[in-house]
C-alpha cells in the first residue's frame, strides 16, 4: 500500500486548480502565478470555522476579479461553473458548492467522500497520518541537553518532549531523523566546581560518588560555591582559572572532571526511558569538539567581522544590532559559541550527513545567542546556517516558579515523575479500583498526563503545571484523551468482529446524520500532522485531537451504538467508532504519548 495519500484538502486544492486552468478559454487573468504544488494548498484553500460553511474555502474570484473587469458575484458564477465539468465533481467529492458573499466560493464534501475518507483510515490502520512526502530528506534535532553535575529538574522536560514529538512527527512524514542531545560537559562552570571539589579531602571526594545521588552532592557542592563566590567574588577568577587549565590539557583536572561526566551520564537513561524517548542517534558532549575548535577558530578569525585583541576573539555584529559574539575570551578560553560553531561545522562536513535542516529546541532566554550563531556562521561562509532555526520553547513551571541550579531552587525529573504517578494511581483506585495491572496503567498515564500538558500548549510559551487541572478527566487534558480512546476501545472489544466490517462507501448516510459530524471531524488530521511536522507546532495536532475526542464522546452520549437493534446500522456505527479510535490512537503515538486501552 502506497503511504502517501492525497488529502481531502489536496483533492479540493486540485478540483479548484482544474477548474482556474478551465477559465483560460473564458480570458480569465490569473492575479498572479498559479501555485502547482498540490502539497502546499495553505493560504489559498481556507477551512472555514463554521461548519455550515463548507469544509473548504476558496476567495479566489474576489482576488482575480478586479484583474478582469468583473464583478467578484460575476467571477464566481462562472467558477462554480466550470467546477462541474472537472473530475473531482463528477466523481462525487462534493455535496455542493456555493456562492457565498462577493466572490467567496464554499465546498462541501459529499457523504460517500467522508465515508470513503473514514475506508481509508481503517484500511491504513496505524499507518494513517504518516506519508513519504520528505523521503531522503535528513534533519538534526537537537533537545534535551542537559548539563553534567548537576540533576535533571523540570526544566529539562519540555525540550526533551517538545523535541521528541517534533522528531516523530518529522519522521511520520518521510524525513530522515537524526537526534543529538548535545549535553553541557564544557564551561566556566566546571571550573567553579573543581575549585570547591579541589578544597576538600580525599575521604570528602569519595563520599560523593560513594553516595547514593552523587549528582546531586556535586550540585550542592556548586550551589554552596556559588554563595560563596557572592561573598568572595575573586573566587569566581580563579574558577575562570581553572577551566583554562582544564581546556589547556591538566592532566589532574581532566581526571576528576571525567568523573563527573561518567557518574552523570549514568542518570540520563531512566528519565529518558520514563518518557518514552529512545536513545539518541548522537550522544557528543560539548568537549567532543574541543579538538577541532582550534582550526575552526582560525577559520572564524578570517572571516568578516571577526577581531582579535590578544588572545580574545569576537564578531563585532553591532552592524546588525547584535552586539559583540565572543568565540574566544582574554584568558584564552572558549565560549559556547564557539562550541556551538564547531558542532555546527562538524555537521555539515560529516560525510554521513546531508543536513537539509537543523534545528535546536532551546529555551527562548537563548535566542539572542542562536541570533549571533547564525550571524556569525553566515559570515564565515557556513551553508548550514541558511537551514538552521531555533525552535523556542517557553518555561514549564510549577506553582512553585522558576528553577535555578545556581541558587539549588529545583525539583528533580523523577521527583515530578514519582509524584504524578502517585496521583494518578490515587484517582485510578477512586474511579477503577478493580482494574487489573494498575501501577503499570498508572505509570502510562501519568506520561500522557506531563506530556499532553505541555504539548498542548505552543511551546514558544511559558505555562504552569497545574496539577487538579492536569489531573482532570474533563477538558483538555491527557487523561481525558486516555479515557475517550479506552471508552471507544471497549465498544469495539464488546463488539463481534463480523460488525466491524461495513465499508461505509456502500452505506447510505442521511443528510445531517450525526455519523457525518464525525466524519468530518477526521477529514483534517492529515493536514494537521504535515502542517504541525513542518512547523515544529505539536499543539496543533493536540488540538485537533482534543475537538474530535469532545466530538466522539458527544457521539457516544447521544447515539446508540452496541444497543442499535438494526444491525445494518449498528454495523456501520461501529466502523465510524473505530476510524475515531484509530484516528485518537495514531495522532498520540505521533506525539509520543503511550495509548492506554483500559482505565
Amino acid at each position: 500500500m502506497e503511504m502517501t495519500r492525497e488529502t481531502l484538502r489536496e483533492r479540493t486544492f486540485r478540483a479548484v486548480m482544474d477548474a482556474i486552468n478551465l477559465l483560460d478559454r473564458h480570458g480569465i487573468v490569473l492575479p498572479e502565478p498559479v501555485p502547482v504544488l498540490l502539497r502546499k494548498p495553505e493560504g489559498f484553500l481556507d477551512i472555514p470555522s463554521d461548519p455550515s460553511n463548507g469544509d473548504f474555502a476558496t476567495n479566489f474570484p474576489l482576488k482575480a476579479a478586479k484583474h478582469n473587469g468583473r464583478s467578484p458575484r460575476e467571477l464566481a458564477e462562472l467558477f462554480v461553473e466550470v467546477l462541474g465539468q472537472v473530475s473531482a465533481f463528477k466523481d462525487g467529492l462534493f455535496s455542493r458548492v456555493e456562492i457565498a458573499g462577493p466572490g467567496f466560493v464554499n465546498f462541501h464534501l459529499s457523504s460517500q467522500a467522508l465515508a470513503r475518507h473514514a475506508d481509508e483510515i481503517q484500511e491504513a490502520g496505524n499507518a494513517f497520518g504518516y506519508s513519504d512526502l520528505h523521503q531522503g530528506e535528513e534533519v538534526m534535532l537537537e533537545f534535551f541537553q542537559p548539563n553534567i553535575a548537576k540533576p535533571l529538574h523540570v526544566g529539562h522536560l519540555r525540550s526533551a518532549m517538545v523535541g521528541h514529538a517534533c522528531f516523530l512527527l518529522l519522521r511520520s512524514q518521510g524525513y530522515s531523523t537524526i537526534s543529538d542531545t548535545h549535553y553541557g560537559d564544557w564551561g566556566v562552570q566546571f571550573g567553579i566546581l573543581l575549585n570547591a571539589y579541589l578544597r576538600l579531602s580525599e575521604e570528602e571526594r569519595e563520599a560523593i560518588f560513594s553516595d547514593a545521588e552523587p549528582i546531586d552532592r556535586l550540585n550542592e557542592l556548586y550551589v554552596a560555591e556559588n554563595k560563596r563566590i557572592e561573598e568572595e567574588p575573586e573566587l569566581r577568577d580563579e574558577g575562570k582559572a581553572l577551566f583554562a587549565k582544564l581546556e589547556a590539557g591538566d592532566e589532574e583536572l581532566r581526571t576528576h572532571w571525567q568523573r563527573f561526566v561518567d557518574v552523570s551520564l549514568q542518570a540520563y537513561p531512566p528519565v529518558l526511558d520514563w518518557l518514552g524517548v529512545p536513545e539518541f542517534t548522537v550522544q557528543l558532549g560539548e568537549s567532543f569538539y574541543e579538538s577541532r575548535m582550534p582550526a575552526d577558530l582560525e577559520r572564524a578569525a578570517k572571516a568578516p567581522g571577526a577581531v582579535k585583541e590578544g588572545d580574545a576573539l569576537y564578531f563585532d555584529l553591532e552592524d546588525v544590532g547584535l552586539g559583540r559574539c565572543y568565540l574566544r575570551k582574554t584568558d584564552g578560553s572558549t565560549t559556547y559559541h564557539a562550541r556551538d560553531i564547531s558542532t555546527a561545522l562538524y555537521r555539515e562536513e560529516n560525510p554521513e550527513w546531508d543536513l537539509k535542516r537543523n534545528l535546536y529546541f532551546v529555551g527562548a532566554e537563548q535566542s539572542h545567542h542562536f541570533r549571533q550563531l547564525f550571524e556569525v556562521l553566515r559570515r564565515m561562509e557556513v551553508a548550514i546556517a541558511d537551514v538552521s532555526e531555533h525552535v523556542v520553547l517557553g518555561l514549564m513551571k510549577l506553582p512553585e516558579g522558576k528553577f535555578s541550579t545556581r541558587k539549588g531552587n529545583i525539583i528533580r525529573a523523577t521527583e515530578l515523575f514519582k509524584e504524578t504517578e502517585r496521583r494518578v494511581l490515587e484517582v485510578i483506585n477512586e474511579k477503577n479500583p478493580d482494574l487489573e495491572g494498575k501501577e503499570e496503567t498508572a505509570q502510562r498515564v501519568a506520561v500522557s498526563v506531563l506530556k499532553w500538558w505541555d504539548l498542548s500548549h505552543d511551546h514558544t510559551t511559558s505555562f504552569v503545571f497545574e496539577w487538579d487541572k492536569a489531573l482532570s478527566f474533563e477538558g483538555n487534558t491527557g487523561p481525558y484523551m486516555q479515557y475517550t480512546i479506552a471508552r471507544l476501545g471497549s465498544i469495539l472489544n464488546k463488539a463481534a468482529s463480523e460488525e466491524r466490517g461495513t465499508v461505509l462507501a456502500e452505506y447510505p448516510f442521511e443528510e445531517g446524520a450525526a455519523e457525518l459530524v464525525l466524519l468530518r471531524k477526521l477529514v483534517g488530521f492529515e493536514d494537521v500532522v504535515r502542517a504541525a511536522a513542518e512547523r515544529q507546532e505539536p499543539h496543533h495536532v493536540c488540538a485537533y485531537l482534543f475537538e474530535l475526542a469532545q466530538a466522539a464522546n458527544a457521539y457516544y452520549t447521544e447515539v446508540p451504538v452496541l444497543k442499535e437493534e438494526d444491525g445494518s446500522v449498528r454495523s456501520a456505527r461501529l466502523s465510524v467508532v473505530a476510524a475515531v479510535h484509530q484516528v485518537l490512537s495514531n495522532g498520540l503515538t505521533l506525539l509520543g504519548i503511550p495509548v492506554v486501552e483500559e482505565m
